[in-house]
């Protein structure tokens, strides 16, 4: 009982409010890029900003999404993304409702960005009524190492820019 006054609380923290939510994994190369993007966020975010926004990181993915953006008002999503043909560094950013939902639903981790967001909109979690991905083109993503590849880590600024762009401009 205690756990889910603790959550109606943080729920209640976050009405109103925007998430800028770096995804990645900061030991796996390009693929940390979210994770720095929303560093740099953090450093850059302006003060007439700070209360109505969270950062925050997530070095996971799948069903745990859910309790990241449940009960915000909006959210932005930094990750890296890996398109056909695709030029590392290539900083794109568009609705959440471009993505498609992941057809493997067989276990928690086949559960992507816009999975998540189904679930939420679909159980009347709590979903966030706009969602924002600025994503990073990749050229490591499966590597073992702390770096970023030199065209992805030159673009972590024109990504920080976009994320805060998009803060700037008010819900749809």
């Amino acid at each position: 009982m205690l756990q889910f006054q603790s959550m109606s609380a943080e729920l209640e923290a976050r009405r109103g409010k925007t998430l800028v939510l770096g995804i990645g994994n900061v030991i796996r190369g390009d693929d940390g890029v979210g994770i720095h993007v929303a560093r740099r966020v953090a450093e850059l975010l302006p003060a007439e900003l700070a209360a109505t926004v969270d950062v925050d990181e997530a070095c996971t993915g799948g069903f745990d999404l859910v309790d990241y953006l449940r009960g915000y008002e909006r959210a932005v999503v930094a990750d890296a993304i890996k398109t056909e043909g695709g030029e590392p560094g290539t900083v794109y950013k568009f609705s959440a409702d471009a993505l498609k939902p992941t057809a493997h639903l067989g276990h928690s981790h086949g559960v992507n960005l816009a999975s998540a967001l189904a679930v939420l909109s679909g159980l009347e979690l709590g979903a966030p009524r706009e969602v924002t991905v600025v994503a990073v083109e990749a050229e490591w993503l499966y590597e073992f190492k702390e770096e970023l590849s030199p065209r992805v880590a030159a673009a972590v600024e024109e990504a920080a820019a976009a994320v805060l762009e998009a803060l700037k401009n008010p819900p749809a």
